[in-house]
């Protein structure tokens, strides 16, 4: 996975219309609880082979946990792209920008 830090000063995020920043906010912020929970997910994966038994079992279960609450992220997710982005005049405005792959990606109605 490859990081990138992307610094957008307020006053450029300011020339935007408002329903495109809020966009953007909410976006920023999904993808940032997505990492979190992701690197959650590994990290209670990790050295599963040199615990006791019961520790595996405490360390699955935190996997586990971490897991479900990462495909419920996934699916808020989903819906707030579909409701704030697809189903909004952003996504007539942006579509010709995206790639192929990324407007097949955005098929209305999958869930």
């Amino acid at each position: 996975m490859k990081l990138l830090k992307i610094n957008i000063p307020k006053s450029k995020l300011e020339t935007i219309p408002e329903i495109e920043q809020v966009f953007f906010i909410q976006l920023t912020h999904f993808l940032n609880e997505l990492n979190t929970l992701q690197k959650c997910v590994i990290v209670s994966n990790n050295k599963l082979t040199s615990l006791t038994s019961i520790e595996k079992r405490s360390q699955i279960s935190q996997a586990h946990f971490f897991i479900r609450t990462l495909a419920g992220k996934l699916y808020e997710g989903w819906k707030m792209i579909r409701k704030d982005f697809l189903e909004t005049q952003l996504s007539r405005e942006y579509e010709n920008l995206l790639s192929q792959k990324g407007k097949e990606s955005f098929v209305i109605g999958t869930f």
